[in-house]
Parts: C-alpha cells; structure tokens; sequence
C-alpha cells in the first residue's frame, strides 16, 4: 500500500479526517498502530501570535460503537487564523487515556500541544 504524504497545502482537517479514518480500519482490522519505533515521525511546532479562541461548545452524538472514546474538537493554527477541528469517535488504547489537544502560552507566543494518548 503506497504511503500518503501529505502537503503544505493540505488542509489540516483532511489530514485529521483521514487519519480517523485510517484508525477506525485498523481497529476494525485488529492491526496494532506504529509506534515511533517502527515510524519516522516529523515534529513542526504549531506556533501563534495571538490566543485561540474559546473551546466550542459540541454536540457529542451516540457513540458508534461500544467503548468507543470521544476526541474534542480544537482549535487549530492555518494561514494566520485559527481554523476549528471538529471532534470524533476513536477506538480506545488498552491502559492509555486521551490528553486533549491543547494551546500554552510561552514568551508571548502560543505553541500547540497536539491530543495524545498517556498512561
């Protein structure tokens, strides 16, 4: 299967979007995620000039499936604005909890702390 790279011009929701998608078939196929391990992994801090703005307030439907764990939604930093990602369902991670996406501010500037999942 050809790897996806994605782009500059990509839209960050497209990539969130597939990314889903590509975890809920790995679920459903049973398959294991990569760990850093196993991928080279890319980090570009996500650096703004001004604080985002307040959380939305979402409407979380039924879960799809069961123990299905909710994703918030968050703002994100493109082009010079703050673009909302909408949250999603995700299948759990045995013995890990979700660490909401978040922004902190540092010397003036806000950096982007991306979701992850912790023990």
């Amino acid at each position: 299967m050809p790897m996806r790279v994605f782009s500059a011009s990509q839209s960050p929701l497209q990539a969130h979007r597939l990314l889903a998608g590509a975890a809920l078939l790995c679920g459903l196929l049973g398959l294991q995620p990569m760990t850093p391990a196993h991928a080279a992994v890319a980090m570009t801090a996500i650096v703004a000039p001004v604080a985002p703005p307040p959380m939305r307030v979402e409407v979380i439907p039924a879960a799809p499936f069961v123990r299905a764990v909710w994703i918030p939604g968050h703002w994100y930093w493109q082009t010079g604005r703050y673009v909302w990602l909408p949250g999603h369902y995700t299948y759990p991670r045995v013995g890990l909890r979700w660490v909401p996406a978040h922004w902190r501010l540092r010397g003036g500037y806000w950096y982007f702390a991306p979701g992850r999942w912790a023990r």
